[in-house]
């Protein structure tokens, strides 16, 4: 009664389905073209296969039926679902397929479609069989789940969990709206997802696209086999909850990009063999590990940690642009030919080999914190934001550190370990807890136009030979500078600190240079020394260089000769002026003379009174400005010679003046004497 019950079924089955239509009650071959229709669920009892796909254009059309293998949790891992060998236009539609070995194998085949398909419970999804490859697969909008099995090992006395989900070997293919979940393989002799076990997804061939899969809780997620111009583009990928997670993305790609997609794990990204003119936009990872050449990694998310080219890895040629990085773990760049512009980091971050360029990009970080550089050459480190976190340069040569803003750091802002031939210029430091600017072992290193205050300790503490400070601003620091180092030069600095120096020196610094016209740090016309705040000496001839309390050794705490021309501020003054009440008149006649012969008190500057600019202050001062105020002649300072006649009637009225002085040249001309000598 209920074979008959069965067969009526069938044939109101049979009576729905067009002329065109073949029907399907067990498994066997389908050799012919057109759409099979699976009319109820079969088990599998024996056989390698359940249904082959023995012509080409054949639809498979399960009608939600079940194809039920005895595999994995069966009685052996041999039982498959569906073989595709060799085949054009096949299509595999609305099945479930549970445990099977492996659900549906394609091999060498053309114009594959496998859609809206529940696939569930076996030992591998869709897998190659003799590894030749295919082309134009489509697989979407699938159910892939729970695919894996338990064994037990009597050599090892445990259970062991084997699983393998789509690995697709084909060309010109797409993968696309699939949800891929808990692909599992645990075994303690075998490496995470050995060969074609574990992973959720694997494309092994060129011109193909993964896109808007949700493949979550597999051992590994998506690997890519020496895959070139491909495309992942907006899936998720999230380990979170697997069986012993491992790699959520890895494998060997060129020329492909990855745009758009989400990816949560242990390590998001993991290359085995390198990858090569890749691009990675708009991606969010959890962690990251990239080894490569010509890598373009631009408008990312990273939450934990970074490695491009670190210490597992190798490449060079990254450019990494307008990513955040939000991870608290050290984070690396260790390609070189490398750029890192316009990034935010959060958290730790190492730099690592030769002409790198470190441009425009912000770091901040929880104190203790740092921007590392280690063993980098012709590195272009400049224009970057560091907040609360330290600066450091170990092992770091011929490298530009410019224009960088180093703000609050627990440390010092920028230290340099064992490093030499480095510009350090144009960089505001501040509020540093320990030295604004601290160097061991190094030399030959320049130290430019920076401006460095506030900082807990030192402004510079120099433990270098061989280098040149100059133009700097050294301000409001506990102390501004100490020199653990020999044959530095330091010059034309402002140093406005507590302390300005704290030994030791060294003898051998350098503290000036020549006399040298060209403006300096506090807009005087000269280069010569630095500027000390608690220089008490003064400038006698308006230079705008200290010639009284020389030389300046800040208190005793400079060693050796000391600066011999420190700096001070110019004094303003009206040539001609003589007693400095801002008027040139007679007055100014009659203090000059007193000055000259009657050892009244010097003009302030000295230089005021040298009205002809012949680098003395003399009789023939007094007569030019008698010419000026009487006879028509040149105002002071202007560089014009007197007319025979402006001489000759200043010079009577002079001689009438001074007749009654007794005036002898004086033999010195260096400090407040009768005659001025400009040097």
């Amino acid at each position: 009664m209920k074979q008959l019950f069965g067969l009526f079924l069938i044939v109101i089955a049979l009576s729905n389905f067009a002329a065109a239509d073949f029907p399907v009650t067990d498994c066997g071959s389908l050799g012919t073209p057109g759409t099979h229709v699976l009319l109820n669920d079969i088990t599998m009892t024996a056989g390698n296969y359940c249904l082959s796909f023995d012509s080409d254009s054949v639809i498979l059309d399960c009608n939600n039926h079940k194809i039920i293998g005895y595999g994995p949790g069966g009685n052996g891992v041999s039982g498959n679902g569906i073989s595709i060998n060799g085949r054009i236009d096949a299509t595999v539609k609305d099945c479930i397929l549970e445990n099977l070995g492996d659900a549906i194998q394609i091999d060498g085949s053309t114009n594959v479609l496998i859609e809206n398909n529940i696939i569930r419970n076996n030992g591998g999804v869709i897998q190659r069989r003799w590894g030749n490859p295919s082309d134009g697969v489509t697989i979407r909008n699938n159910l892939i789940e729970n695919n894996h099995y338990y064994f037990f090992s009597i050599t090892y006395n445990n259970t062991y969990i084997r699983g393998r989900g789509v690995y697709l070997q084909a060309s010109n293919s797409l993968v696309e709206g699939n949800n891929i979940t808990n692909t599992s393989e645990w075994e303690p002799a075998l490496f995470d997802c050995y060969q074609t076990l574990g992973y959720g997804l694997q494309v092994d061939g060129n011109n193909n696209i993964v896109r808007n899969n949700k493949i979550t809780k597999n051992t590994c997620g998506i690997q890519l086999i020496y895959a070139q111009n491909t495309i992942l583009e907006n899936n998720l990928i999230d380990q979170t909850g697997a069986v012993d997670s491992s790699y959520a993305l890895s494998g060997t790609a060129n020329f492909s990009n990855l745009t758009g997609n989400t990816v949560i794990g242990t390590t998001n990204f993991q290359s085995w063999g390198g990858l090569s003119d890749m691009v990675f936009t708009g991606n969010s990872f959890d962690n990251l590990e990239v080894s490569g050449y010509n890598i373009d990694f631009r408008n990312n998310l990273v939450t934990t940690k970074a490695d491009f080219a670190g210490d597992n890895g190798w490449g060079f040629g990254f450019t990494i642009t307008n990513n955040t990085f939000n991870g608290t773990s050290n984070s690396q760049l260790g390609g070189p030919n490398s750029v890192f512009l316009d990034n935010r980091a959060f958290g730790p971050f190492t730099f690592e080999n030769s002409d790198l360029t470190v441009a425009g990009n912000e770091f901040f970080g929880a104190n203790p914190y740092y921007v590392y550089f280690y063993q980098a050459t012709n590195a272009n480190i400049s224009n970057n934001s560091i907040n609360f976190g330290e600066l450091i340069l170990n092992v770091v040569q011929n490298s530009v550190v410019c224009d960088n803003n180093i703000q609050s750091s627990a440390g010092n802002g920028i230290a340099l370990y064992y490093s030499a031939s480095n510009q350090i210029c144009r960089n505001k430091i501040t509020g540093s807890a320990g030295a604004g600017v601290y160097s061991v072992s190094g030399s030959s290193n320049q130290y430019l136009s920076n401006e460095i205050k506030s900082s807990g300790d030192r402004g510079l503490n120099l433990g270098e030979t061989s280098s040149l400070v100059k133009s700097n601003k050294v301000s409001s620091n506990a102390i501004g500078i100490s020199v653990w180092g020999s044959s530095n030069t330091i010059y034309d600095n402002l140093f406005n600190n507590s302390v300005n120096v704290l030994g030791p020196t060294f003898s051998s610094t350098v503290w000036r240079i020549a006399k040298t016209p060209g403006t300096n740090i506090i807009g005087g016309s000269y280069l010569a020394g630095n500027y000390w705040s608690d220089y008490k000496g003064k400038d006698t001839n308006g230079d705008g260089i200290g010639d009284t309390y020389l030389p300046y050794n800040s208190s005793g705490n400079i060693t050796g000769t000391g600066d011999t021309a420190p700096l001070v501020y110019p004094i303003t003054y009206v040539c001609g002026d003589v007693n400095g009440n801002g008027a040139v008149n007679v007055v100014d006649i009659t203090f000059l003379v007193r000055y000259l012969f009657q050892g009244g008190p010097a003009p302030n500057p000295v230089a005021a009174a040298d009205v002809n600019m012949d680098g003395r202050v003399n009789v023939i001062d007094i007569t030019y400005l008698v010419a000026y105020l009487f006879q028509g002649g040149p105002a002071p300072c202007s560089g014009k010679l007197l007319t025979d006649a402006q001489m000759q009637a200043a010079t009577a009225y002079v001689n009438t003046l001074t007749s009654k002085y007794a005036y002898v040249e004086p033999v010195k001309t260096t400090t407040s004497t009768k005659l001025l000598q400009i040097d």
